[in-house]
């Protein structure tokens, strides 16, 4: 308390404590701060239960409590803050606190511990109190409870009713489940709960939560929750909720009633369930503005439900916050929210406009729409023309997946305000000159994967829009996969010259060569042009890219590819390479010139391939290659070009600073490349390259990240002595060097790289060891475990015969190696058959002068159990077993049968000197079935039933013959 005491009558407001490993307050420390404090911070530390929490009550102006991050695992990091010298046993030097005492014992507050365990379930919770009452500070607005480690269950608390509680933030917990109900907070507006990890909340929790407007309860478990709320029990009392979030909830289904008291509700985010039908009444939520079923499992949208007497434009704004994408994909981010509209289709409003989605309803004519319709999506329909009944505003249109044949004059030049048009992968032949000539207002235009166009289609197409404000064109694919190769000529992009146009796609179409002057007649606002997929070799072109002054990115990726040959007919398809395309008459000798009026000769561009070109490089004394002055990003990987990387000095003014060159065949990089200070990030990666010269990278100052890997730059690492290959990377910070077969690297080989964080990923074997050791080991033990339990009574019976043996207690022979044996016969028994075994050896032993053993009279005493039974079998010429359920019971009975079983394989040829007597028939029903063998094929007596005494005798007669008889056969 001494801590604050002083701070009693000062007018201050704000108090942090944040931070300092707080574990409890002492009784009286929240008596002993001012009444005017507002804000109160106890985040980032260990605090626990205690009765301190009864006194927040006193702090009457509080306005906000933060006791968030308690407990939290800060992780070690590379601050040194694990390391520091703690000072915390010390005994700071205090003042006279006279007087705070005496304030503090007028307040007549006992001083008991504070300490009560900690803030989880593992501590009694004040349930055990038959009458207790929370009071929170009379002013409290704020309560922050977020991102605390307690793992805790939030019983029933009755809070005091004066409080003016508004917002409470209990986010990210782990509070995993909720009982309540908390009484007395029908002032609070906000709640978010999300993140705890919360699998069950009884229905009465929330009842006291008459005010709430805002309700987030996300990312949570409360799926099965939502299921068994059949009637709406659980939000019944929110009538004045707002925004309710129950995304990530693991939601399955949803009753039509579940929502039936929340008629004010603007906001319902049910997203990222596994919701597969939606069948919510909404009709009283009147002022339903967003509707989010994303990211679920439903593929169509029932809303029959929905009453449409009332008026359509409050359905207009459900979707308000909504984009709309050109492609018009409904189940791109999961299902939205719409209202029918047209033949089947469905629309939804933005700002006014209505869109319509259409695609895939196989289509062949398009329904009717209002005027206000500006975006319509026909993309896999069955359309073989541009339909002509259409609203004339439209100015989205995606025509995609069809099988449009042909456009002319006539397809769209009714729809004067298109801006966005797609027709591709359709299976256009042919577009004609004035095609797009009266659409002014055109931005995008996608033609792409119409392979039967060719690339002689750009012309007319260009010559159309030479006056349009065209942004984008796609014109990828316009040649067949496995045609001819094309040279893409003036001709066919001329008339863009004066455009607008900022992105350029002319990939896949198999253009071998740029004629000269194609790159002087694009555009100067071409920010971005893609070529790649093409079979693009060495030209004079090159030096022309240069004059595209706005060009940002460039991609000439995946040249020449090996397009895999697949089932989908591509290799058998119908090409149209050769024939002469109907377009526009072009004078070359005006448009081959600049716009200086500089002549450019009309030589051939074709030159050889790519690595020609830098092979024909190195024989030139003097030249410079100038970038686009903005070119960014170069993409240059996945091409099937083998060459080497010679010098080459480019020219300094450009801003060019990724360069993307993975995964082509560049096996040497001898440099080095001049003008390149700007490059901060290179991908140099899976190039099989054996060799880069040291002097390769002296140029490339500011890089920052370095992909290498994926070479075979081993044997060149290892011999980099001095660290010269990255001496001048000193900005470099993520350095990639794995599969490269390194073996050894020098001390120095970073020695410049300061900045660079290291992140060692070696490859270890360690695991692959230690899995293929275990997997070895276990299968080497089952294996002996099977063969030694096959066999366990042979090398049972072996071990002790060895024993015996070895002792001296064998079978003594005469010198004809006949053996002589102790007993005639060993009778093998349970203790419970003993009377009648005595009886019965008595007899035999006195009518026909044999000599039984039986082991209660004739094992040696001292003698372990086992070596007995064994010698007593051994030293015996026959092993009679009496079979009784008790004998099949007894663990030593069955040693000694498959003992004897082991003494007349290994020890008598096979001799038959193992003879069974059933006593008890029924006793055989039990008898394991791998010891059936031995009762097919082995001779036994059954001793009578009724124990007549004729019968018994001639049984004893019958058995006494047996055992008086010297041959194995009986």
């Amino acid at each position: 308390m001494y801590h604050v005491a002083h701070l009693k009558h000062t007018h201050l407001q704000e108090l942090n404590l944040a931070s300092n490993r707080i574990n409890s307050l002492e009784k009286g420390v929240l008596v002993s701060l001012p009444k005017s404090l507002r804000v109160l911070n106890l985040a980032d530390n260990i605090l626990s239960f205690g009765l301190y929490i009864m006194e927040f009550a006193v702090l009457q102006s509080l306005e906000i409590l933060n006791v968030s991050f308690q407990s939290s695992f800060h992780q070690v990091g590379m601050t040194g803050d694990f390391f520091e010298k703690c000072n915390d046993t010390r005994r700071f030097q205090r003042v006279d606190l006279e007087s705070s005492e005496k304030a503090y014992k007028n307040n007549d507050l006992n001083n008991d511990s504070s300490f009560g365990g900690s803030m989880s379930n593992d501590v009694d919770f004040p349930t055990k109190v038959d009458n207790y009452m929370v009071y929170l500070p009379p002013n409290l607005r704020k309560l922050y409870f977020h991102d605390n480690l307690y793992k805790m269950s939030v019983p029933k608390l009755p809070i005091g009713p004066n409080n003016k509680l508004t917002h409470i933030y209990a986010q990210r917990n782990i509070i995993f489940e909720v009982i309540g109900p908390f009484t007395g907070l029908k002032h609070v507006r906000y709640v978010d709960f999300s993140g705890n990890f919360c699998g069950y909340v009884s229905k009465s929790f929330l009842k006291p939560f008459t005010g709430i407007e805002f309700l987030n309860i996300s990312n949570n478990a409360f799926g099965q929750v939502f299921e068994k709320d059949k009637d709406g029990e659980m939000l019944s009392y929110q009538t004045r909720l707002l925004s309710l979030d129950l995304s990530f909830n693991r939601i399955h289904s949803l009753s039509g009633d579940v929502f039936q008291k929340n008629n004010m509700l603007k906001y319902l985010n049910l997203s990222y369930n596994s919701l597969n039908e939606f069948a919510v009444q909404i009709n009283n939520m009147k002022n339903l503005s967003l509707l989010d079923l994303s990211f679920n499992q439903l593929t169509s949208l029932d809303i029959t439900f929905v009453s449409f007497r009332c008026d359509r434009s409050r359905y207009d704004d459900i979707i308000q916050s909504s984009e709309f994408h050109p492609d018009f994909s409904l189940m791109e981010a999961g299902t939205r929210y719409g209202y029918p509209c047209g033949n089947r289709c469905h629309c939804t409003s933005s700002g006014g406009n209505v869109f319509a989605d259409c695609a895939g309803l196989d289509l062949n004519k398009a329904p009717d729409f209002p005027n206000n319709v500006v975006g319509i999506n026909f993309a896999k329909n069955n359309f073989q023309n541009i339909p002509q009944n259409l609203p004339q505003n439209v100015m989205y249109l995606d025509l995609s997946h069809n099988n449009l044949h042909s456009l002319d004059d006539s397809s769209v030049e009714k729809y004067q305000q298109l801006r966005n048009l797609s027709v591709s992968r359709n299976k256009l032949v042919n577009i004609e000159i004035g095609t797009f000539q009266t659409i002014s207002n055109l931005e995008h235009l996608e033609i792409s994967n119409n392979n039967m166009l060719t690339i002689e289609a750009i012309s007319n197409i260009s010559f159309d829009l030479k006056h349009s404000q065209i942004k984008t064109l796609n014109f990828e694919k316009l040649q067949c996969t496995y045609g001819v190769s094309q040279i893409l000529k003036v001709s066919h992009i001329v008339f863009l010259k004066n455009t607008l146009l900022q992105e350029l796609n002319l990939a896949s179409n198999r253009i071998n060569s740029l004629e000269i002057g194609v790159l002087v007649s694009l555009p100067k606002s071409l920010r971005v042009l893609n070529l790649a997929d093409n079979v693009l070799s060495f030209g004079l072109y090159i030096m022309e890219f240069a004059v595209l002054q706005s060009l940002e990115i460039l991609n000439v990726s995946f040249q020449s590819s090996f397009h895999q040959m697949g089932m989908t007919g591509d290799f058998f398809e119908k090409c149209n390479d050769t024939r002469r395309f109907q377009g526009v008459v072009f004078n070359s000798s005006v448009s081959r010139k600049n716009e200086n009026n500089n002549d450019i000769n009309n030589e051939k561009s074709f030159g050889g391939s790519m690595s020609d070109f830098f092979n024909d490089l190195t024989k030139a004394k003097n030249y410079t290659i100038y970038l686009p002055p903005n070119l960014r990003q170069i993409y240059y990987h996945d091409n099937l070009y083998k060459m080497s990387v010679p010098k080459l000095p480019i020219g300094p003014v450009n801003k060019l600073t990724h360069v993307y060159a993975q995964r082509n065949i560049m096996y040497e990089a001898i440099g080095p490349i001049t003008g390149i200070e700007n490059v901060r990030h290179i991908d140099f990666s899976g190039n099989f390259c054996g060799y880069i010269s040291k002097s390769f990278f002296k140029n490339f100052t500011g890089i920052e990240f370095l992909n290498l890997s994926n070479n075979a730059l081993g044997q060149f690492l290892k011999k980099d002595k001095n660290g010269e290959m990255f001496l001048y990377q000193t900005r470099l910070m993520s350095l990639d060097l794995s599969f490269n077969r390194i073996y050894r690297l020098s001390d120095l080989a970073f020695q410049g790289n300061n900045r660079m964080k290291m992140e060692r990923k070696c490859s270890s074997y360690t695991l692959i060891i230690v899995v293929m050791t275990s997997l070895i080991i276990i299968a080497l033990r089952t294996t002996v475990s099977r063969i030694v339990f096959r066999y366990r009574w042979k090398l049972r019976y072996m071990y002790y015969v060895a024993k015996e043996k070895y002792h001296g207690h064998g079978v003594e022979e005469d010198g004809n190696n006949q053996r002589f044996y102790r007993f005639d016969a060993f009778i093998s028994y349970a203790d419970q058959d003993g009377k009648f075994v005595v009886k019965l050896v008595n007899k035999i032993e006195n009518e026909y002068n044999l000599r039984l053993c039986i082991h209660h009279r004739d094992f040696i005493p001292g003698t372990g159990i086992m070596d007995n039974i064994t010698n007593a079998i051994h030293c015996s010429r026959r092993t009679i077993c009496i079979m009784t359920s008790h004998f099949l019971d007894s663990y030593w009975c069955m040693f000694e049968l498959n003992m004897a079983r082991m003494e007349a394989i290994y020890s008598r040829n096979g001799g038959n000197v193992l003879f069974l007597i059933i006593l008890e028939k029924k006793a055989m029903k039990n008898i394991p079935l791998y010891l059936m063998d031995l009762i097919n094929s082995h001779s036994y007596l059954e001793y009578p039933v009724k124990e007549k005494m004729e019968d018994c005798t001639v049984f004893e007669s019958r058995l006494g013959e047996i055992l008086k008889s010297n041959s194995n056969e009986f």
